[in-house]
């Protein structure tokens, strides 16, 4: 190994490998189950967050980054609501369709917003502790989505292909298929 390289052993397998028991999504029936439900959660309680915290200016002037955890998780937690349930082939579709949409938004969106803020502290922010608490919260929250998408999407998105359809015009106990 070279002077300038760093052995970081298996940090990100660690990382990966802790993620992935705090979720608990063995099969794919409940990685579709955690992240309908992670979506739904972010994608509402975000708006509250905001509106609660909006006094702080560095909350206030990361707005988009919150506009762009609601536009790209809420729809994903509607769908899974949908696809629970009026289960179709269409609606598997749809769902997939709004998974992929959602895999933008750590991997893209959010970093744009957070490259966005970390300009606007040119003007003083820098100075600020609470510029950087705010930005730690935001790259922390967007490396954690990341981490998490990893693990769960590809359980998801076969959960979409090859799982068998819900006879929608059985009755369905509601609770088993949601929780």
């Amino acid at each position: 190994m070279g002077d300038a390289q760093i052995d970081g052993g298996d940090t990100g397998g660690n990382i990966e490998n802790s993620t992935s028991n705090w979720i608990g999504a063995d099969d794919n029936s409940d990685a579709v189950r955690f992240y309908g439900i992670a979506c739904l959660l972010m994608g509402y309680l975000v708006i509250p967050v905001f509106r609660t915290l909006d006094g702080n200016y560095w909350v206030w002037a990361n707005r988009a980054w919150f506009a762009t955890v609601q536009q790209y998780y809420l729809p994903v937690g509607m769908g899974w609501l949908l696809v629970s349930f009026f289960d179709s082939a269409f609606m598997r579709a749809v769902f997939r369709d709004l998974v992929f949409i959602s895999m933008l938004a750590p991997f893209f969106f959010l970093w744009h917003d957070i490259a966005t803020y970390a300009l606007m502290g040119e003007g003083g922010g820098y100075d600020e502790v609470m510029f950087w608490v705010w930005g730690a919260v935001y790259v922390f929250h967007s490396l954690f989505q990341g981490v998490v998408q990893i693990i769960v999407l590809p359980k998801v998105i076969e959960w979409t292909h090859e799982s068998d359809y819900l006879a929608n015009d059985q009755e369905k106990k509601l609770l088993a298929i949601m929780f």
